[in-house]
């Protein structure tokens, strides 16, 4: 099947991404899912399996480094993910995410 990145927004509807991301593995795909702050406010992160959600909070993490700063070398997690994903759903996509 395929590598689906799904891309949840701040709409009431947010409240069905756990159903989702559930049926999308269970029909046999890799899911990764990006949510938004706003997003996050209608589904308990916890109710999704381990690994399959990122938020704008993980694209500039550097744990790793002392001073927590990028390095050239570092990976991106928006450029990741555009590798990985071989289909991106945008879902719910309220308006104004559509209007951008």
């Amino acid at each position: 099947m395929a590598r689906v990145l799904l891309g949840v927004t701040g709409s009431v509807a947010a409240i069905r991404a756990p159903e989702l991301v559930a049926a999308l593995i269970d029909a046999g795909h890799e899911v990764r899912a990006m949510a938004t702050a706003s997003a996050l406010r209608f589904f308990d992160p916890a109710s999704l399996p381990a690994g399959v959600l990122h938020t704008d909070a993980d694209e500039w993490r550097f744990d790793s480094h002392q001073d927590g700063r990028w390095r050239r070398d570092d990976p991106v997690l928006h450029i990741e993910l555009r590798a990985w994903a071989e289909r991106l759903l945008i879902a719910p996509l309220d308006a104004h995410t559509l209007g951008k």
